[in-house]
């Protein structure tokens, strides 16, 4: 390995090292949020299981983040490129009023869907619901226009966050979904006692305004001011890259409006059954692959700003194979263990075994795609650090279609199961297109041939980490593929010994491998907790780990 290629890497390791603290602070700020949020999540289906007033809810929340999702992306993923190099460079007024600019100009646009919206509820709900009749199409209709407020918090929201992120601030935001998720709580149980979802849908929208007024701190860095500049070179910037990244969001809602157009068509609970489904797999998505990319994509746009070519190079490798290292197990446990975990976070009250069944089918399906989901994200955020807005859009284009084709083939065979499974096969697609253009890409623009990220040593850990999981599980009696007849508590036992066992499989044949993702992970948390080791034992750890270190081919 060349002597340039060495200072790349060590540079890029660098970076990961400098940003692993927040990364840490991130990922224990967004379980305490996760787990509120599952705390709500399954006080919902205690009080209203799979009936149509959820239903009715969850279409709802679709509606106003459909209307969101014409912004809302193109806040953060426009902004940060242009406001972490200002940052960067330390243009401190021009940050400040393109931050404002950023503002207001949210603030106005937000303002017109949420009006055009509470006119057009009735013709979006029966445009992706039209297998909602009677009164629960009025009900849909009824939480619609009680929620379009959320999509001016959720705008107020992102722009904060933009604003911390850029300035690689990230406690705040990490921080929002914990109030909001707390109100909501109080919503719950009032609907449940006072009877009717309208309480669960104004705490709803309390919530995210709660998301919001935690972060307020952001004016300490802009000093707010009215100041509007649309001729703003660095502002045109975000406007320029806005359009596609608007329309990539867009693609996201759009896949969500997709299944939920399936599923409203299917049995009566199909599209609670969905959303429940989609909870579980998105809490592991936000707990650990957020984390990783929120913490990434500004230093990613601050080393193309900077013209770090090669930097950037190595760091996108590093990302993917810490995604890769954090991704692959998560996945595996999560399709074997669908149904324990499940019917450990779901099943009381009015969620029934039915329920628990149905909801688990869609846990699995949707976990196939979960690594890929995870890389394919990283991947999105390194084509906007390099301006480039128009591949991410093909690219999404792409995975509607083969999304919408693969529903229309699957859900008559398989019914519900088969929209998690089409989902999972486009992300899968999704992902190695968008990759090869971007290995493509960076050879014409470098001259260097990009290798590989690393992933094998996670696959071959996770294999090991299978094998615990079906031995523990034989030797608990606990059943993978089916419901099992015990306590919650025994069941929350056995679950916590099988991912225990399963995860010290995993770092040993890890360690065993040198997976240089899990000799990091150890150096970071060697570092993290070296107030409380003897110095010795630290220092000797930390030692092999760089000592042990697997020379890299170019990215």
């Amino acid at each position: 390995m060349s002597e340039s290629v060495q200072k790349h890497e060590g540079q890029s390791s660098q970076a990961i090292e400098r940003l692993s603290k927040p990364a840490i602070w991130i990922f224990g700020a967004t379980i305490l949020g996760r787990m509120l949020g599952f705390v709500r999540e399954s006080t919902l289906a205690a009080f209203f299981g799979v009936g149509p007033e959820v239903d009715a809810f969850i279409m709802a929340q679709t509606v106003t983040y459909i209307l969101f999702s014409f912004l809302g992306p193109a806040i953060g993923t426009a902004g940060i490129p242009v406001l972490s190099v200002l940052h960067a460079d330390r243009r401190v007024e021009a940050f400040r009023n393109v931050s404002l600019s950023l503002l207001h100009v949210v603030v106005i646009v937000l303002i017109g869907f949420t009006l055009v919206g509470y006119g057009m509820a009735p013709l979006l709900i029966h445009t992706i619901a039209p297998g909602f009749t009677g009164h629960q199409a009025e009900l849909a209709i009824h939480l619609t226009r009680m929620m379009m407020p959320v999509t001016i918090f959720l705008g107020l929201a992102g722009w904060a966050t933009t604003v911390l992120q850029s300035q690689n601030k990230f406690g705040y935001s990490a921080l929002s979904n914990i109030p909001n998720n707390a109100v909501v709580i109080v919503g719950m149980f009032a609907a449940g006692f006072l009877g009717g979802i309208e309480w669960v849908t104004v705490c709803y929208v309390l919530g995210v305004a709660a998301q919001f007024l935690i972060q307020l701190p952001v004016f300490k860095t802009t000093g707010y001011k009215w100041f509007i500049n649309l001729k703003d070179k660095d502002f045109k910037k975000i406007i320029t890259m806005a359009p596609s990244t608007i329309a990539t969001g867009m693609g996201g809602q759009i896949n969500v409006i997709v299944d939920r157009f399936f599923s409203s068509g299917l049995a009566v609970g199909s599209v609670a059954a969905l959303g429940y489904g989609q909870r579980i797999f998105s809490l592991f998505v936000g707990v650990v692959q957020m984390p990783i990319l929120v913490v990434l994509f500004p230093k990613l746009s601050e080393k193309v700003g900077l013209g770090k070519e090669e930097e950037f190079m190595h760091l996108i490798r590093k990302g993917l194979g810490i995604l890769s290292f954090f991704m692959l197990p998560i996945a595996a446990i999560l399709v074997l263990m669908a149904i324990p975990i499940t019917q450990f976070l779901y099943e009381r009250g009015a969620f029934n075994q039915t329920a628990t069944l149905i909801t688990a089918s869609i846990v699995c399906f949707y976990s196939i795609g979960l690594p890929f989901l995870s890389w394919k994200e990283f991947i999105l955020r390194s084509f906007y650090a390099m301006k480039d807005s128009r591949t991410p859009v093909l690219n999404t284009t792409m995975q509607i279609g083969i999304n919408v084709t693969l529903n229309s083939l699957s859900v008559p065979v398989f019914g519900i199961k088969g929209l998690a499974l089409s989902t999972a096969i486009s992300e899968m697609v999704s992902f190695f297109v968008l990759y090869n253009v971007l290995r493509r890409r960076m050879y014409k623009k470098t001259g260097v041939k990009a290798a590989h990220f690393p992933f094998w040593k996670s696959l071959v850990s996770a294999g090991a980490m299978v094998a615990v999981i079906f031995g523990m599980s034989n030797l608990l009696d606990l059943h993978l593929f089916d419901r099992t007849v015990q306590s919650s508590f025994a069941l929350a036992l056995d679950l916590g010994l099988i991912v225990i066992a399963s995860g010290i499989a995993y770092l040993v044949v890890s360690l065993l491998l040198k997976s240089d993702e899990m000799l990091f992970c150890l150096k970071t948390a060697l570092h993290m907790g070296s107030k409380f080791l003897p110095s010795k034992v630290s220092g000797y750890v930390m030692a092999k780990a760089r000592m042990n270190r697997v020379p890299k081919r170019n990215m």
